[in-house]
């Protein structure tokens, strides 16, 4: 499958079978019901503060953390709490859940939705967690110093990684590797002696390129000039001078002898510096 990557409507778009492709895109309507499971992959799940009935607004607790590794769930719509029941999930199990009957967009008052106010929380953190010893490290994560996630960094550093069990990736030899999930499916291709895999797919040298910008320059430190070179034997100045010199006219991109690196402006509009260095 040809498939084309872009950051301007965002996600990956395949060329084949796309029935909606002479279609405009158009706002997504409000749904039904809306399902909200109450336990995630780990930790203990949530306990519903709602019953049967109960009307409910956008923001309106419907659930408190149900142990020290859980969380307190929200509610995004407005409606009447139809049930407490369970869901299958992703992991093809059944879940605790609630149902939400959908009535209109009604939001809990208390609940600022003033333009200003995400670019208001962000200048916050930028002040506050500094001030308390924690850095930023990568775009939407800070640590005190010798206490960055060295499992995010992996990632965020373009190296290879495995990954076991149903539903686990891998990244090794340049190629993505998915396994088989839920367990069930796992377990049927190691029994006819198969390797659980359900896809892999090949990275060409361009995607690593891009791979190398955009992880690369999620970190605070950017793009390692020296690393790009020995990864792919070629000077990052000469595949993305265009690219980098835009950036950093544009004041979205900073460049030292060593590193590229987005400047808090960029942080603010990464995706738009990520999208101009996809290859044509």
């Amino acid at each position: 499958m040809n498939m084309k990557k872009t950051f301007t409507i965002g996600g990956v778009h395949p060329d084949e079978n796309k029935l909606t492709a002479t279609k405009p895109i158009c706002e997504l309507g409000l749904p039904k019901q809306a399902v909200y499971p109450l336990s995630q992959h780990i930790g203990a799940p949530s306990v519903p503060c709602v019953a049967k009935g109960d009307l409910v607004n956008v923001g309106t607790k419907i659930a408190d953390a149900g142990g020290f590794m859980s969380a307190v769930i929200h509610s995004g719509v407005s409606g009447k709490v139809a049930k407490v029941d369970t869901v299958v999930d992703a992991s093809g199990y059944r879940k605790p859940a609630i149902y939400i009957d959908v009535v209109d967009d009604v939001w809990e008052p208390t609940i600022d939705r003033s333009e200003d106010l995400v670019a208001e929380m962000y200048e916050e953190v930028l002040r506050f967690l500094p001030k308390n010893g924690l850095m930023r490290y990568e775009l939407s994560n800070y640590a005190k110093e010798g206490f960055e996630s060295r499992h995010n960094l992996v990632y965020w550093n373009n190296e290879f990684y495995y990954g076991f069990g149903a539903g686990a990736h891998s990244y090794m030899d340049f190629t993505r590797i998915q396994n088989f999930g839920p367990i069930t499916h796992y377990i049927k291709a190691l029994q006819n002696k198969k390797y659980p895999r359900l896809n892999e797919i090949k990275c060409t040298e361009k995607e690593q390129m891009e791979e190398e910008i955009f992880l690369g320059l999620r970190k605070a430190e950017g793009v390692s000039k020296e690393k790009f070179f020995q990864k792919f034997g070629k000077q990052i100045s000469a595949m993305f001078y265009k690219s980098i010199e835009e950036g950093k006219k544009r004041g979205l991109l900073m460049e030292s002898s060593t590193h590229i690196f987005l400047t808090e402006k960029g942080c603010l509009l990464g995706n738009e510096v990520f999208e101009k260095f996809l290859f044509d």
